[in-house]
């Protein structure tokens, strides 16, 4: 079946990601483009209605997002519970370039996934921490967590 909008769904093995996977096969003018694991899990290269426990549908299941959101015009991605900045803002880029949002919430969406990892890399990246929280207070300037995510870094804004 090509009709439809093409959705991709990351994490595909995962509890969203299947939650996910079915929402989007029972939602009408959308359809399964493609389904993505972190490399070396077991499902890949597998067909992912078989890898569910269910009939062959069609949908391989890769390890290489950026071949499986070229194909796609969305992405549905849980990255974030598991930490993945670069896979999600990844996909909040793919999002972007396909006219799923507009500039101002992929502005703010960017600021803060940009807020969170650097929370995340206070502790262990102070400078790479601060550059981080730098561009999300230039993405979005109102959000309050983008201002002052990290107390305990000296602020030198570029």
């Amino acid at each position: 079946m090509t009709d439809g909008v093409g959705i991709a769904v990351t994490g595909a093995s995962g509890r969203m990601g299947r939650m996910l996977v079915r929402a989007v096969g029972e939602t009408a003018g959308a359809r399964l483009s493609g389904a993505t694991e972190r490399p070396g899990h077991p499902w890949i290269g597998r067909d992912l209605g078989e890898a569910l426990g269910g009939a062959p549908i069609g949908v391989i299941v890769e390890d290489d997002p950026l071949e499986v959101f070229a194909r796609s015009q969305a992405v549905l991605d849980f990255r974030c519970a598991a930490n993945d900045w670069a896979g999600a803002l990844t996909a909040l880029d793919h999002n972007s370039r396909n006219g799923l949002l507009d500039k101002d919430d992929y502005r703010r969406q960017r600021a803060v996934l940009l807020t969170a990892q650097a929370m995340e890399l206070v502790e262990t990246e102070r400078d790479r921490a601060r550059d981080l929280a730098n561009e999300a207070v230039k993405l979005a300037p109102t959000l309050v967590p983008a201002v002052s995510p990290l107390p305990s870094v000296s602020w030198q804004t570029v």
